[in-house]
């Protein structure tokens, strides 16, 4: 039988030159042919085109809000002595009055000049010292509406009207009549007392300090007598006066928040 060699040859040539056609292309695009493989077109026909993931915030762009501000708590000073090293908690200051604002103090002469005169309210009620150094008198008594109504307790009598500028009014006893107009006064001025044992005996000292600084002052064992010895004024340097034995004491301011004697 005669083989025909020609036709056979010629396919299989054409066949062996398609199969490196084919490999040559698969190497060539792998990414096209895997795309399409997975359905990178869509069933309308249309491409899908990958959507790239959100970008992650940098650490840089971040924005870190800060904590709202507490207000801080009132500043107390700190004072440090630096002899020890310890350290003094100085409480913050306040505003203090140095005299009672319920009381009202009066000090002045009684017309004439024959004595020395001061009163104290306080709470509707009043003390008053009348003293001309060999004598003395305490008043005690009711303060109400402007009006001043006391006595001693030999039975003098000193009534006055007031207000917050002075007190105004009459002194009567022992035979005499005076009539005062006292101002106003804050300390210095005003009344004070000390006390002292002389011969086993309580003696009392009261001044009269006057808003020009002058003095009258008085040494009795009673507290309320007609006689009395003078005493020497205070000396406000040192805090202390000298009683007429040579006593020396620390007097004491007074007013009507403390009853007289």
């Amino acid at each position: 039988m005669k083989t025909i060699k020609g036709p056979y040859l010629t396919l299989a040539a054409g066949v062996a030159l398609a199969g490196v056609l084919l490999g040559m292309d698969i190497n060539a695009t792998p990414s096209q042919n895997v795309a399409q493989k997975l359905g990178a077109v869509g069933t309308t026909g249309t491409a899908v085109t990958p959507t790239a993931p959100p970008a992650t915030p940098s650490a840089s762009s971040t924005t870190i809000s800060a904590p709202p501000t507490t207000p801080s708590a009132p500043t107390t000073a700190v004072t440090t002595i630096p002899a020890t090293g310890a350290t003094t908690i100085v409480a913050p200051s306040s505003p203090t009055s140095s005299s009672n604002p319920a009381v009202h103090d009066y000090a002045g002469k009684v017309d004439g000049g024959g004595a020395s005169l001061a009163v104290s309210i306080y709470n509707g009620k009043a003390i008053a010292y009348v003293c001309g150094g060999s004598f003395e008198v305490w008043f005690t008594g009711t303060a109400k509406d402007g009006k001043l109504a006391l006595s001693s307790r030999y039975g003098a009598t000193l009534t006055a009207t007031y207000d917050a500028g002075g007190a105004h009014g009459l002194v009567v006893g022992d035979g005499r009549h005076w009539t005062f107009t006292s101002p106003a006064v804050k300390s210095p001025s005003g009344l004070y007392r000390a006390y002292a044992k002389k011969q086993g005996v309580k003696v009392q000292a009261t001044w009269i300090v006057l808003p020009d600084g002058s003095q009258t002052g008085a040494e009795d064992a009673g507290g309320d007598t007609a006689t009395a010895a003078p005493v020497a004024p205070i000396d406000f340097g040192s805090g202390t006066a000298v009683l007429p034995d040579g006593q020396t004491v620390q007097p004491t301011r007074i007013d009507g928040s403390r009853e007289g004697s």
